[in-house]
């Protein structure tokens, strides 16, 4: 079996090599045609985009992408060709509890914080945000939560569920919520420090959406036709 690998990827040479007799390592963005037509099985990140150019022709039946989105894969091409694919939701949910872990344990023991006076607040209570709400209520914070798919699904929890509005406003964020219309492009604040920009699932126009094509939740949720753009004020 021969695995084409991304040589980003960390940590990943003394597995795949003990069940491949031939491993490849190439840079993500480089894969080519003529790379993967010999292969049996891709291990990508976001770099490499696996799509009917990439795929066609070739022996490839496997892809795993070392990433919790699968944008960068052609899902309905490989589903045409027979092929396989994978993600990982959920891959960097431990590595971020343990760094809020580590600094919130820091605020505590240098700044004299006292965590089981303090509230938490998470926004998307996913893979990620469901280890630091137990993280959280471990170390006897009060923790809030917002996320409204799984509200809609009528999930429920110890800690309160709120609006993202009602979250601001319990911070006291001053923060300036409206509609922006489906034609504007995505815009990236990322470099302004006195804006964000959050999309946020909007049950009005999504909801309709996920019932069709539930197993679409992912990528819908990456491709909202509506977002909600916050701008946090100085």
């Amino acid at each position: 079996m021969k695995i084409i690998v991304d040589n980003k990827i960390p940590y990943i040479h003394e597995a795949v090599e003990q069940i491949a007799d031939e491993v490849v390592y190439l840079p993500g963005s480089g894969f080519t045609a003529g790379d993967v037509r010999d292969a049996d099985a891709l291990v990508i990140r976001t770099r490499t985009r696996c799509n009917r150019e990439l795929l066609e022709g070739s022996k490839v039946k496997f892809i795993a992408t070392a990433t919790i989105g699968f944008d960068h894969i052609d899902v309905d091409y490989c589903d045409e060709a027979g092929i396989v694919w994978k993600n990982c939701p959920g891959c960097n949910a431990g590595s971020v509890e343990q760094y809020l872990h580590s600094v919130l344990l820091l605020l505590k023991r240098r700044k004299g914080v006292r965590l089981e006076e303090s509230c938490l607040g998470i926004v998307g209570v996913g893979h990620v945000g469901s280890r630091i709400q137990r993280m959280a209520e471990a170390l006897g914070m009060r923790v809030l939560l917002n996320d409204p798919p799984r509200a809609d699904r009528g999930e429920t929890a110890n800690a309160t569920r709120m609006a993202l509005e009602e979250l601001c406003n319990f911070f006291h964020i001053q923060a300036d919520f409206k509609i922006v219309p489906p034609a504007l492009p995505y815009m990236d604040y990322s470099s302004d420090p006195e804006e964000a920009f959050l999309q946020v699932y909007d049950p009005t126009r999504d909801s309709d959406a996920l019932k069709r094509h539930p197993e679409e939740f992912e990528h819908l949720r990456g491709n909202y036709p509506l977002r909600r753009e916050i701008s946090f004020l100085p």
